[in-house]
C-alpha cells in the first residue's frame, strides 16, 4: 500500500505578465482540436510550469475581428487596462506545455466558429500573433493518493493529459472523457490508466460516469473534473455526500452551454 503522506493542494501566486507571442508550429490533434507552440522575446524562462499544476491556465487575447489587429491591455496600478474604446476578446486556456530552455509555450485549442478564440485557431498559421496574460497563480495538486478519478470534456483534455503524464507512476487513474466521435484521439500512457470515452455532449454523461466511479471517500482517492459548467453542482454534491473531504476533490466549470465563447474556459469554479 502507498504510504506517501498526502499533503493538501497548495496555491502559489505569480506576478502579472503581459506578452505578445507568435505561432512557430502547430499540429492537428483531431478534427476538432489543434496544438499550437508559441514563442516570443517576452516569454520568460521562469514561467511556472511544474509537475501537478495540471489546471494552470493563462488568458489569451485574440486579434480584433474583422481587422485582425492585436490590441493588448496595459498593466496598470490596479491591474489590466484595455485600450480606450476597445473591447478585448479574452479567454482562459490551459497550459499544455512549456520548455524553459527553448522558451516555447504549448496551448491546445478546440476548433469552432462560435467563439473568437476558436475562430482564431481555425485561421491561425505560423507567424500568427496572440496575446498571453498570466497566469495569476497556480495550484500544485497532491501526489500521495493511491487513485485519481479524472473527468473531462474536450475543453479540459489538455489538463487531463497532463494529469496522465504527471500522476505518480504507482497510482491508479480512472479517466473519463465525454467527446464526439471525431474528438477521440490517442492520449498519453500511464501504467495505471483506465480510460473510458463517453459518447455525448454536455455535463450529464460525464457526471453519471464520475458518480458511478466515486462511490465513497476513503482518504486515498482524489477526484478532479473539468468541462461544461453543469458538472460542478451535481458532482460536488455527490462527492461531498459520499464522504470526500474538500481536500480530496476539485471540480471546475470551463464553459457554459448556450453562452458565446463556449468551448473556452469561461468560468472557474
Amino acid at each position: 500500500m502507498n504510504t506517501t503522506p498526502i499533503r493538501e493542494a497548495s496555491r502559489h501566486p505569480y506576478p502579472p505578465k503581459v506578452r505578445t507571442l507568435s505561432v512557430i508550429s502547430s499540429e492537428k490533434l483531431s478534427p476538432t482540436m489543434r496544438r499550437f507552440v508559441f514563442a516570443g522575446d517576452e516569454l520568460e524562462p521562469e514561467f511556472p510550469f511544474v509537475p501537478l499544476t495540471t489546471a494552470m491556465h493563462v488568458k489569451v487575447v485574440v486579434p480584433q475581428e474583422p481587422t485582425g489587429r492585436l490590441e493588448m491591455p496595459m498593466l496598470g496600478e490596479r491591474g489590466l487596462v484595455a485600450p480606450e474604446g476597445v473591447e478585448l476578446a479574452i479567454r482562459d486556456y490551459s497550459v499544455r506545455g512549456f520548455d524553459a530552455d527553448t522558451r516555447l509555450l504549448t496551448i491546445d485549442f478546440v476548433l469552432h466558429h462560435h467563439g473568437p478564440a476558436g475562430r482564431w485557431a481555425i485561421r491561425a498559421r505560423n507567424g500568427s500573433r496572440l496575446g498571453v496574460l498570466g497566469p495569476r497563480g497556480y495550484t500544485i495538486y497532491p501526489e500521495g493518493f493511491d487513485r485519481y478519478i479524472l473527468g473531462a470534456d474536450e475543453t479540459a483534455l489538455p489538463a487531463l493529459e497532463r494529469w496522465i503524464e504527471e500522476a505518480p507512476a504507482g497510482a491508479r487513474i480512472d479517466a473519463f472523457v465525454v467527446a464526439p466521435a471525431e474528438g477521440r484521439r490517442p492520449l498519453p500512457e500511464h501504467p495505471g490508466l483506465s480510460l473510458s470515452w463517453i459518447e455525448g455532449a454536455g455535463a450529464a454523461p460525464l457526471v453519471d460516469a464520475l458518480t458511478a466511479a466515486a462511490q465513497a471517500g476513503d482518504g486515498r482517492t482524489f477526484v478532479w473534473a473539468a468541462g461544461e459548467s453543469g458538472i460542478v453542482a451535481p458532482l460536488r454534491r455527490h462527492v461531498q455526500g459520499a464522504g470526500f473531504a474538500r481536500s480530496e476533490f476539485d471540480v471546475s466549470g470551463y464553459w457554459r452551454l448556450g453562452h458565446a465563447g463556449s468551448g473556452e474556459h469561461e468560468e472557474r469554479a
